[in-house]
Order: C-alpha cells, then sequence, then structure tokens
C-alpha cells in the first residue's frame, strides 16, 4: 500500500492521545475494518508548544497541519505494521 492510499483509506479515523514521551504527542485508533491506526505529532523542542492538544478530542491523520511530513503507522489485524514515514521519525 503506498502513503497515498493509506491516507485516503485510513486519514479519517479518529486517533484519541495515548501517550506523550520525548516532545511527541501520539495517537492511536481503530478502523471499522480492525487495522490501527498510530501517528506523533511534535518531536522538537522548539515546535512542541504550538501543538495544541484536548483531552478526549480526536485528531486524524488527514486532518493536521503536518499530514505531508507526518510519520504514521497502519496495522491490519494479524499482519505487521505498515510504516509511512515522512519527514521527522518517532
Amino acid at each position: 500500500m503506498e502513503r497515498k492510499e493509506a491516507i485516503e483509506k485510513y486519514g479519517n479515523v479518529p486517533c484519541f492521545f495515548k501517550r506523550y514521551y520525548k516532545y511527541a504527542f501520539t495517537f492511536v485508533g481503530k478502523a471499522e475494518d480492525g487495522t490501527m491506526v498510530r501517528f506523533s505529532l511534535g518531536g522538537d523542542s522548539g515546535d512542541i508548544y504550538k501543538t495544541s492538544i484536548e483531552a478526549g478530542t480526536p485528531e486524524t491523520v488527514s486532518g493536521n497541519d503536518y499530514d505531508d511530513n507526518l510519520s504514521f503507522s497502519i496495522t491490519p489485524e494479524g499482519a505487521d505494521p505498515i510504516v509511512f514515514s515522512g519527514e521527522s521519525d518517532w
């Protein structure tokens, strides 16, 4: 699966805040087909203060300002994760 196809298929899956580690907020969600979606925002100590996170409010891969450079993964049920790397690592 290519990055564009993954964003089209899973980009609007609601993902909720899971953890904060080393200046990055990690979000996890589950698509209707059981595929897990995971992504992180931030990662830079100089820019993290610009990121606004509200508890209980879902974020999506395609619904943020970072989607062109966002690293994210999808994990279909019973399969290994497929990782799509952006400019930032997590």
